[in-house]
């Protein structure tokens, strides 16, 4: 008989692989009675389709099977149920029930109709819970937050406090909506914390005060926040800017209760240094004093060392001063890593090993990691910067507190100074207090001790510190400009410049010399030089542009001024020169224009209001230029060229009353010029005053007896009033004339030099005062002389200024060369008020 075909499920194998059939009598875990399962078999494959080798009819296996297994499974086991082939529920036509348009399978779950995933048959989303409802409310909430910090970050304040509004509302809001759903068990605080500590601060960022005070208030009275303490340090900060010094104290005390030492000792710190600087404003001294040595007591800082040394230096108390100093100058100063080595040497333990994540695959350090600028290195810079200039600023307190009217102590201050901080973590500033010395002296304009101690400073620094040697050089070059010694400024710039060929202002004071000596080319190349070494030299711009000027490359020194202007703005020496410029380039609209900006910056400026009345007579612009004019003679009464037109314009107008007291007092200003007593004098004959017309032309005969226009007019009218004197001034005035004719002084001659007025023309120009007739012809004189006013152009001052010094040129602004000088000198006297002039 065949073997029975195998089905799964039904026929498990026996532990020799062989089916249960085969295995007839022997005990498997089915139990006994296998061979009566395979004879139940046998039986059904007789009765159903005949058995291949495979397997039987699905017929016969059911059947037979079916019987088979009912015998055989008896009392001990449970028959297993036949498994389907097929998947439970599957149609091709989808299942009874459901819409006949659902698509069959969906694996991606995307609906059709854009509803949610998983296809129209899934059940719809459920409604979010409260619970739910209130996260998302807090999460815009806080979306907010972070929107008003950023937009305050970038400058929008005022954004950033609309947010933090917006917040606020929202958060009242979710409050409420909590105290609906019933779940005020469940606060966020930090929420509500967050929220009134950012609108506080956007109030303050806003600049309302009393807002951010009002808000601050509202979070530190509530018990629930418990680190609302240290938000008193901040509503401190705001009563000191609204000038509550009193109460900026009381929240400095109160924070300090609120913070523990131990925990928060840095910020104890930091609101000592504000509460010393209240009470530093508030006058309290002693208090001050203490606050300030509680830090250093704690952790020295140069900054309360500095503050100790200034609160010290109010109190009057030398010794602690100096003291205090020593103090100041050996605390070690922040490390700024500039290369790998001291990086590493910088790391803990053992060796380099917290190096290795910054080491490639060759185990070699990046050197582009240390190269460059960051952030961090740069505020490192810039607090080293901060201590070099409180520690000279506290040298020089020390030194001052010696006694100002003693050189020699101030001088061996200065030294004590030097040697104590040569000796200390702050030796670099060494060189910059002996800079102070030779600058103090200036002040005090004792040049020689100043020369003196730049001389010494240069020849020990020599090689062995050449930069500090070229700052000293051209520091002497600047005093010798000062005394107008060129060539001795030439030598210390040149001295400077081998010492440092990159030192912009040596190269200034040695063009400068080149200036001064004429040499207008090599002047120019080099402040070309200084201005390419250092753009913001603004000394050696503004001499550059002067140079193009007296070499006549007009527009050159145009794009100069034009490119300084941009640099200082404001500055009217600066906007003077455009001005002037323009002028020469017979640009009138424009430098009206620039003469409009200069008066808005120095009103009372009489050159710049004259030069406007001056430009709009060109434009015969009368009543502009009268303006002006008598702006420029209000704030200037002795204002010559606006008391020259104003005189003429009154005569011309024929108010000679009014134009008589401006003669006289040209006449008193310019003693020599004979034009305006003359001009007096025809103003008092032109009004009917004739006494007093002849008593002046006297006084102008006396003064200048060769005039031949003076005699002239006494002659004329001692014969019309039968005078006295008419005999003896006819025989003065006949044996003038003849001289004359004879090749004498001729009737313009006057006291030669006496009489010229500056530009070439002697005493003719009145010569058309002169009438030979009637009074009718003395009127005809004066408008000869009207003519020669009107056209008066204003004087300008020679081109021979000192450079280096302030001198005003006639257009009322400084446009003189100024000499450079060193950086560190510079920056110490621009901020003491040197006496030494700079750019502002």
């Amino acid at each position: 008989m065949s073997p029975a075909p195998y089905m799964p499920g039904s026929y498990p194998q026996s532990s020799h692989g062989g089916s249960g059939a085969t295995a007839a009598g022997r005990t498997s875990s089915w139990g006994r009675g296998g061979g009566e399962m395979g004879a139940g078999i046998g039986m059904g494959a007789g009765i159903g389709a005949p058995a291949t080798r495979m397997g039987v009819s699905r017929a016969g296996v059911s059947r037979a099977g079916g019987a088979g297994m009912s015998h055989a499974g008896g009392a001990d086991s449970k028959a297993r149920p036949v498994t389907s082939n097929r998947a439970a529920g599957f149609s091709s036509r989808g299942r009874p029930g459901t819409s006949a348009n659902m698509a069959a399978f969906d694996p991606f779950r995307v609906n059709k109709n854009g509803g949610p995933a998983g296809g129209p048959g899934d059940a719809p989303k459920p409604e979010p819970t409260p619970e739910e409802q209130v996260r998302d409310v807090e999460r815009a909430i806080f979306a907010l937050l972070h929107e008003s910090s950023l937009a305050t970050a970038e400058g929008r304040a005022a954004v950033g406090l609309a947010k933090a509004k917006e917040a606020g509302k929202r958060e009242r809001a979710l409050l409420r909506q909590r105290e609906q759903l019933g779940l005020m068990e469940s606060v966020n605080l930090d929420l509500t914390y967050c929220v009134l500590v950012n609108l506080a601060h956007q109030y303050r960022a806003n600049n309302m005060l009393s807002e951010a005070i009002n808000t601050y208030g509202v979070v530190v009275k509530n018990k629930t926040f418990h680190q609302s303490g240290r938000l008193r340090v901040n509503m401190g900060n705001i009563y000191a800017d609204m000038g509550k010094l009193s109460q900026a104290i009381k929240m400095y005390r109160m924070a300090l209760d609120q913070l523990s030492p131990q925990v928060h000792r840095d910020l104890r710190l930091k609101v000592l240094h504000n509460l010393a600087s209240t009470f530093f404003r508030c006058g309290q001294l002693q208090d001050a004093v203490t606050a300030l040595e509680t830090i250093m007591e704690t952790l020295p800082d140069h900054k309360a060392a500095f503050n100790l040394v200034l609160c010290y230096y109010a109190l009057g108390d030398k010794e602690k001063m100096r003291r205090t100093f020593q103090r100041l100058v050996n605390i070690p100063h922040p490390r700024i890593e500039s290369d790998p080595d001291g990086a590493t040497g910088s790391g803990s333990g053992g060796g380099n090993g917290g190096m290795s994540s910054l080491m490639g695959s060759t185990g070699v350090i990046d050197e582009g990691l240390f190269s460059g600028e960051d952030s961090l290195r740069q505020l490192a810079r810039q607090t080293a910067k901060s201590i070099e200039r409180q520690t000279l600023l506290a040298g020089k307190l020390v030194a001052a507190s010696v006694g100002p009217g003693d050189p020699e102590a101030i001088g061996q201050a200065y030294d004590w100074l030097v040697e104590v901080v040569r000796s200390s973590p702050s030796a670099a500033v060494a060189s910059e207090l002996e800079m102070a010395k030779a600058v103090h002296h200036l002040r005090a304009r004792d040049t020689a001790r100043a020369a003196e101690c730049l001389r010494e400073f240069e020849r020990r620094a020599g090689d062995s510190a050449p930069l500090a040697a070229s700052m000293a050089a051209t520091n002497l070059a600047f005093l010798a400009l000062l005394e107008n010694d060129t060539e001795a400024a030439a030598t210390h710039a040149d001295a400077a410049i081998n010492r440092d060929r990159y030192n912009a202002r040596a190269h200034a004071n040695r063009g400068t010399a080149h200036y001064l000596a004429g040499e207008f080319g090599n002047a120019r190349d080099m402040y070309v030089e200084a201005v390419s070494l250092d753009a913001e030299c603004a000394e050696a711009a503004f001499n550059l542009g002067l140079a193009y000027k007296s070499l006549g490359q007009l527009q050159d020194a145009l794009k100069v001024f034009e490119k300084l202007h941009a640099m200082l703005r404001g500055s009217p020496e600066v906007i003077c020169n455009l001005a002037e410029l323009h002028e020469r380039m017979s640009n009138i609209p424009q430098a009206l224009e620039w003469y409009s900006v200069l008066i808005s910056i120095v009103p009372t400026d009489a050159n710049a209001l004259a030069k406007l009345g001056d430009l709009h007579s060109r434009l015969d612009d009368q009543a502009q230029a009268l303006h002006y004019y008598a702006e420029a003679h209000r704030y200037d009464p002795s204002h010559t060229d606006s008391l020259a037109w104003l005189a003429a314009h009154y005569v011309k107008c024929e108010a000679y009353e009014q134009a008589f007291p401006l003669f006289e007092r040209l006449a008193a200003q310019d003693p020599k010029e004979i034009q305006w007593p003359l001009m007096a004098a025809s103003c008092l004959r032109r009004s009917g005053n004739y006494p007093a017309a002849m008593a002046a032309y006297a006084r102008v005969h006396a003064a200048w007896p060769n005039s031949v226009e003076t005699l002239r007019f006494l002659v004329r009218m001692a014969a019309d009033v039968a005078a006295k004197e008419y005999p003896e001034w006819q025989a003065k005035l006949t044996a003038l004339e003849a001289r004359t004719e004879n090749g004498g002084s001729g009737s313009g001659g006057g006291n030669g030099s006496a009489g010229s007025n500056g530009n070439g023309r002697a005493n003719g120009s009145v010569s058309g005062l002169v009438g030979v007739g009637s009074a009718g012809s003395v009127a005809g004189g004066l408008d000869s002389a009207e003519r020669t006013m009107s056209n008066l152009s204003l004087r300008r001052s020679s081109s021979s200024t000192v450079p280096g010094t302030r001198a005003e040129s006639s257009n009322g602004a400084r446009s003189s060369i100024y000499v450079a000088k060193d950086t560190t000198v510079y920056r110490e006297e621009a901020e003491d008020h040197n006496v030494v002039d700079m750019l502002p």
